[in-house]
């Protein structure tokens, strides 16, 4: 097992181990960084990035951050479009306008809880959703999707550290 310190790789450290077999991993160049948990504070970790890659490590801390958001301290929450109580480990993030407009996917108003029959089943149930949200809202969404949005790994990294350290913020509120 690896110690959290000899996996951060800086450059006063590639510098002193120019051997790329160190950790399995490759020079620092190639890596974006990546946070960790320890002791409630984030350490940043080298690791590869990548349109893809950012695109699933995003996915999982932006939906555990809005499941734990919109819940209470016990972690219930309700389903935005059918009102049904649930709890944050048993429900979806569903979003209003579809995942694959990067213009949307993380944004705040699109994704909320949601109900696993609600999102999958009735397909996000879109009429009701718009009613949650407000038609004023929903039609500011649907614009805002339409706009075409590319990311730097800088802004990837960017959005990837802000929901992590909102959700080390939650998990301390909640029991």
């Amino acid at each position: 097992m690896f110690i959290e310190v000899d996996y951060y790789i800086n450059k006063a450290a590639y510098d002193t181990v120019n051997d790329t077999s160190y950790c399995g991993l490759q020079p620092y160049k190639l890596y974006t960084t990546l946070t960790i948990k320890t002791n409630n504070m984030i350490k940043r970790r080298k690791l590869k990035g990548g349109a893809r890659a950012w695109t699933k490590r995003i996915d999982l801390v932006f939906q555990k951050w809005v499941k734990l958001n919109d819940t209470n301290k016990e972690g219930y929450g309700t389903c935005c479009t059918c009102s049904k109580p649930l709890h944050y480990k048993e429900a979806n993030a569903g979003h209003y306008q579809p995942r694959q407009f990067r213009g949307t996917r993380w944004h705040e108003e699109n994704v909320r809880l949601q109900c696993i029959y609600c999102n999958q089943w009735l397909a996000g149930a879109q009429y009701a959703f718009a009613k949650f949200l407000g038609f004023k809202k929903a039609d500011e969404l649907e614009e805002l999707s339409r706009v075409k949005v590319t990311f730097t790994d800088e802004e990837y990294a960017d959005i990837y550290y802000k929901y992590k350290e909102l959700i080390l913020e939650l998990e301390a509120t909640k029991v």
